[in-house]
Order: structure tokens, then sequence, then C-alpha cells
């Protein structure tokens, strides 16, 4: 005998592109914040020299093959961002808490994640890339 379990609905979170602030430098030992759009505009305090325009937001496509259409809830955090070397640079993102979403097979939620990092006079001399964790976590709220 087969028991109706219902439809499983899968979704899939596919980031195509990770956050990055380029190369900056802060200007006399002091401290400032350089901001990334979710649309991508960056936008960095008067302390902040920015060398090159390699800065965007994390751009993430979440998917499923549901023929039905499903709607979800994304909640999104960060990590703070750290070098190899263990320093720490405090990295606040451009959403909202909580996001609403209809997806099916063929029509992807699609975000754009910008946020803030904040240099502080303590880390003004750190240098190198840092590299951290942004979660997303994905919620059915339809079955």
């Amino acid at each position: 005998m087969l028991t109706d379990i219902g439809n499983a609905q899968e979704t899939f979170v596919h980031f195509n592109k990770d956050i990055s602030f380029g190369k900056f430098y802060v200007s006399n030992g002091s401290s400032g914040t350089i901001c990334i759009s979710n649309s991508g505009g960056i936008n960095p305090s008067q302390n902040i020299n920015l060398l090159g325009a390699d800065d965007h937001p994390a751009a993430v496509i979440i998917t499923t093959k549901s023929k039905t259409p499903i709607d979800i809830k994304i909640e999104v955090r960060a990590e703070r961002l750290q070098s190899q070397k263990g320093n720490r640079l405090a990295l606040t993102l451009n959403t909202p808490d909580n996001i609403f979403y209809t997806i099916m097979r063929g029509k992807p939620a699609e975000i754009y994640l910008g946020g803030c990092l904040e240099i502080v006079p303590e880390a003004t001399s750190v240098s190198g890339e840092f590299k951290g964790i942004i979660s997303v976590d994905v919620f059915i709220l339809n079955k």
C-alpha cells in the first residue's frame, strides 16, 4: 500500500557572484565605511580611497524544479570577514529581515546583496584579502 506523503518541494540556492568591495585603502590612519548598494553603486566615506572598479554586490539565484508556484521566505545573514592572518572586519548586509518571492520552474528568485564594510582605527593597518560567509535560508511557505 502506498501512502500519499504530498509533493516534495525542493529549492536550490546558487551564488553566481560573491560580494566584493574591490581594492581600496584608508588614508590618514583613520576609520571609515565602504558601502555597495544592492544595485551595485559604491559609496565610500571620505577616508576610503578606491583603487579600481572590481566591486559588486553578491548575486544569488533561488530555483526550483516545481511546475507549480512556491511561496518562499528568504533570510540572509553575514559573518565577520576574516583574513588569512586572522584579522576581522564587520560586514552589514543591505537586506530587510525577510524577503518574500514566488518561484517555479523557469521563474527563479534573483536577489542582489550589497552591504557596508566598517573599517575601524585598529583595522586601518590590516591588508590582504578578507573572506566570510553569507548564509541564505529559504523557507517554503505553502505546501
